[in-house]
């Protein structure tokens, strides 16, 4: 091998290392547009770099025919790479279609192939020889016709391509020129070389020195590679900005006339291009004329004018040219009408909200997601009782919620972003102070204009004085159950003794008391008849004496006292040195003194203003017991003398019974015979004159009217039945029910019942009491209202049943009886508790009171009950036959 040979030889190879690498560089970018056809570009001159580098190195025929062969590859493919360059490059096909390769690539595959297959039609080269060139051998081919429509197609893409970036430069601003120029120099030194191979010129006759120049052409792009916001970047002229701006665009020159115009302030002006062109824009706009005497001299600015009653945003921008002399002015017209009357609305609205906000009874806070305070109203800082810095930890959270309350937040936060809609709930404040207090909120997510969550809404109110009007409402509520459950207790029985140990010793349990007494009045005394507690039974038969001591004062003013501490009480007889307060109540009925009743503390703290007036409420009920139970033992006393003036009064009433039939037997015969003869006088009338026959028949007359008061006397239809059960009436059970269903139907919503009905469309007519029925029905409603959990259900029904009876019943899913206490409901003060129903108060009376009330009207109770599960209560009573309608 000559020294030219090697040369050569170690040129093309370095030139196949350089394309490689810069093949590597382009494919570092191909994210940016035109680096993947740069890339596919350099890997085709490699190969045929490569395949030249072959062919010099060789002096077989055979193998520089094969190494020739491959170089054509790499020849084929870099013209359509080129093309793809320079049409992504200069913005004419960002994005090549497969189609679009596969149609380009036709000829070039076509010309390999008659390349390859050349010897057996001679197509391509119609002879190939070798020969000796400077010292080494080269092939001289004779080409043929596929030979030359394989150049005309590649220097035509390659003309394409490079005419594409001369048009490009002609519309690209002064920054990309350079850019560009480099890039038509890289492309026309290898064209060149490529020439100069073909045509055999001067001393590289022979020698094929493209693969070399692209290598210069390949780092000339280089330093394009290395700033990729430039290669592939196909800048935009100003016309086709102007054109494509969907502002309103004029171009005025020096001399305020009009050189340009875009299509949209052609529509917005509703003026042509050549009604603009060439004329001052004040003799087409007069009203103009003021705005451009102001800004003759002003280079920069904007401002708003109002063209056709709209308002337009005007913008002033300077235009100069090449050698910076100013030719003229951009006018930008931007219709902000909407966007005005938008901002306006939005003002208004703001506004509105900024004073709805500010003057809110209620507490309003605006957070953002993680809970860090963005504003809040009046109402809110007086809420919390400071200013919102003090709200904030260190990370600038809230601190008025507890950690659990906030992780509470957060969860309803994700439930509002789901949008599932949330209730107003109950939660706990905390003041600075650490004073915890409850509100209700009601949170709601603030959204920007695509619907994204980016703020909550808190509202919040301070409802300590509704819980507390609620707690002293149930607190009332169930004093009251109370109340009643106990009076009809004391009310069971009428045996005077019993009543007074009842009514003492439910007195002592409900006040906490440790002593107590009941002493009864008489015409001649009061004294002392039941004691419980700390007192001794000695006590009892002792008389109270009117004006003396705590309790004699109470006789004496018949009002009750309570007595905070009885030590400073002189009037306090010392029956105890542990007592250290003093309850003392009148027994009063009907204003009659009946007796009194005194309750005494250890406890110095023992009773209170509630508990006072909670027993003074029982006072009078016992006093009412004490009275009725006194009323039954006087009539019993009278009872004997009534049975004995009864017997007395049967007597007589047999005696007269005896004497009346006496009398009618005695009286029927005479009657019989008088009646007889007279018949046999009329028979013998003719005998009589008409005087004596008027005689005989006023006698006749008289005698049968004394026959039919004898019968009417004594017939038994005539005997009154005894009257029973004054108090009974019609009453329709299923207007009770409707009733009881309206009062209770607050309690209901308050614990989130769910009521259903099931009642009768006609009336259910029974004989009842109906205040004692009512109280029957309401008792089984408050029981199930009680032991259901909120969100239950309850169902009410009233129905006759096949045996022509009335039913009432009551079902609910609440917490249900255990089996083994079943039994026992109905017994008097037995309570069935259960883990769920512990906290429950009662006192156990109640259905033992709704089976009497049954019982009493011959009904039947009607009771069902699984733990857990729910339970069902009602009776039934006899419908009153006179309502059947048949």
């Amino acid at each position: 091998m000559t020294f030219r040979q090697i040369f050569l030889v170690v040129l093309t190879l370095l030139s196949t290392a350089s394309l490689l690498w810069l093949a590597y560089r382009g494919l570092q970018r191909q994210g940016v547009r035109g680096a993947v056809a740069f890339t596919a570009m350099m890997l085709s001159v490699a190969i045929w770099s490569c395949a030249y580098a072959l062919e010099l190195v060789s002096n077989d025929l055979d193998v520089m025919r094969f190494a020739q062969n491959v170089k054509y590859i790499g020849i084929a493919i870099v013209p359509i790479a080129w093309f793809f360059f320079a049409a992504q490059y200069t913005g004419r096909i960002p994005r090549p279609s497969f189609l679009m390769i596969m149609g380009l690539s036709i000829i070039p595959t076509i010309s390999l192939l008659l390349l390859w297959t050349t010897e057996a039609h001679g197509l391509f080269y119609t002879e190939i020889n070798l020969i000796d060139v400077a010292g080494f051998p080269t092939l001289e081919p004779e080409y043929g016709i596929g030979f030359t429509l394989h150049t005309i197609y590649s220097y035509s893409l390659v003309a394409v391509g490079a005419l594409l970036l001369v048009i490009a430069s002609f519309r690209i601003v002064s920054e990309y020129v350079n850019e560009t120029q480099l890039i038509l120099l890289a492309v026309l030194i290898p064209t060149a070389g490529n020439l100069i191979t073909l045509l055999d010129i001067g001393i590289l006759a022979g020698i094929d020195i493209a693969p070399i120049l692209f290598v210069i052409s390949g780092f000339l792009f280089e330093p394009l590679l290395r700033t990729p916001n430039q290669i592939g970047t196909m800048p935009i002229s100003y016309s086709e900005i102007i054109a494509n701006l969907p502002d309103s665009v004029l171009v005025i020159s020096s001399e305020d006339r009009v050189v340009d115009i875009n299509k949209t302030a052609q529509d917005f002006l509703q003026v042509t291009k050549q009604e603009m062109l060439g004329n001052r824009i004040v003799d087409v706009f007069p009203n103009l004329r003021n705005l451009v005497k102001q800004y003759r001299d002003v280079l920069f600015a904007e401002t708003e004018i109002s063209v056709r009653n709209r308002i337009i945003d005007m913008r002033m921008m300077p235009l100069y040219d090449v050698t910076e002399t100013l030719q003229g002015r951009l006018l930008v017209l931007r219709d902000v009408t909407e966007n005005k009357q938008v901002e306006s609305a939005l003002r208004d609205n703001e506004r509105r909200y900024r004073a709805l906000f500010e003057n809110s009874n209620d507490a309003i806070f605006i957070l953002d997601l993680e809970l860090h305070s963005q504003t809040a109203n009046t109402a809110a800082i007086e809420l919390l009782g400071a200013d919102v810095s003090t709200w904030l930890d260190t990370t600038g959270e809230i601190q008025f919620l507890s950690s659990q309350e906030k992780l509470d937040l957060y969860g309803r936060i994700e439930q509002l972003k789901q949008d599932v809609p949330l209730p107003i709930y109950e939660t706990t404040f905390i003041k600075q102070n650490g004073q915890r207090f409850p509100v209700e909120l009601n949170l709601s997510l603030v959204r920007d204009h695509d619907a994204n969550p980016i703020q909550l809404q808190m509202i919040a109110r301070d409802i300590s004085e509704r819980k507390r009007a609620q707690v002293i409402l149930e607190k009332r509520y169930n004093q009251l159950a109370t109340l009643r459950a106990v009076a009809e207790m004391i009310n069971v029985s009428l045996d005077l003794n019993q009543v007074l140990q009842t009514s003492l010793d439910e007195a002592l349990r409900l006040s906490a008391a440790n002593a107590g007494f009941i002493a009864l009045a008489t015409p001649e005394d009061v004294r002392i008849s039941k004691v419980a507690g700390a007192y001794s039974k000695g006590v009892i038969g002792e008389m109270i004496h009117f004006g003396e001591g705590i309790v004699g004062r109470v006789l004496a003013t018949q009002e009750p006292e309570m007595v905070m501490d009885v030590s400073n009480d002189p009037d306090y007889k010392n029956d105890f040195d542990e007592a250290r307060m003093l309850m003392a109540f009148p027994l009063l009925s009907q204003d009659r003194l009946i007796g009194l009743l005194n309750l005494e503390s250890f406890d110095p703290f023992g009773f209170d203003e509630a508990n006072f007036e909670f027993m003074t409420l029982l006072a009078s009920r016992i006093a009412i017991a004490i009275d009725n139970a006194r009323l039954y033992d006087f009539v019993n006393g009278q009872l004997d003398e009534l049975q004995s003036l009864n017997e007395e009064l049967h007597r007589a009433e047999a005696l007269k019974t005896d004497m009346i039939r006496i009398a009618n037997h005695d009286l029927k015969n005479p009657l019989g015979v008088a009646i007889g003869y007279t018949d046999m006088l009329q028979m013998e009338n003719k005998v009589f004159s008409q005087e004596h026959r008027d005689y005989l028949d006023g006698i006749e007359d008289s005698l049968e009217r004394a026959e039919n008061i004898l019968r009417d006397f004594l017939s038994v239809d005539a005997i009154e039945e005894r009257s029973k059960g004054a108090t009974m009436q019609r009453v329709d059970l299923m207007v009770l029910a409707q009733r009881a269903i309206k009062e209770y139907k607050p309690r209901l919503e308050a614990k989130s019942l769910s009521l259903s009905l099931d009642i009768e469309d006609q009336g259910l007519m029974v004989k009842a009491d109906e205040t004692q029925l009512y109280e029957a029905i309401t008792n089984l409603i408050s029981n199930a209202i009680k032991y259901t959990p909120e969100g239950g259900n309850i169902r009410i029904e009233t129905a006759m049943t096949s045996h022509l009876k009335a039913l009432f019943a009551v079902h609910d899913d609440g917490y249900g009886i255990p089996n083994d206490r079943q039994h026992r409901l109905f017994e008097p003060f037995f309570r069935s508790k259960t883990v769920e129903t512990a906290t429950i108060e009662g006192t156990g009376l109640g259905l033992h009171l709704v089976k009497n009330i049954i019982e009493r009207h011959n009904g039947e109770i009607v009771f069902n009950s699984v733990y857990r599960h729910g339970s069902t209560f009602g009776f039934t009573l006899p419908i009153d036959q006179t309502s059947i309608v048949i």
